[in-house]
């Protein structure tokens, strides 16, 4: 996999993870506002999360779509 592909998809997951949560708030609070800063700040939650959970199980990555950050050479 490509470190493009892969930093895509470490950066899609949490988006989607946010979006099936703020479709999940919908159904209680009718508010939209408050509904879309429950799904941003679930997306950035996950995100945390998953990647403080990588740091003692790296391949806890899954959970953001792929196993490991992608690396890049030095120029």
């Amino acid at each position: 996999m490509t470190n493009s592909a892969r930093s895509l998809i470490r950066t899609v997951t949490p988006i989607a993870a946010g979006f099936l949560v703020s479709l999940l708030a919908h159904i209680g609070v009718k508010n939209p506002a408050a509904v879309s800063a429950i799904g941003s700040v679930s997306a950035t939650a996950y995100y945390a999360g998953v990647r403080a959970l990588e740091h003692k199980y790296p391949k806890a990555g899954v959970l953001l779509g792929a196993v490991g950050a992608p690396t890049y050479p030095a120029k």
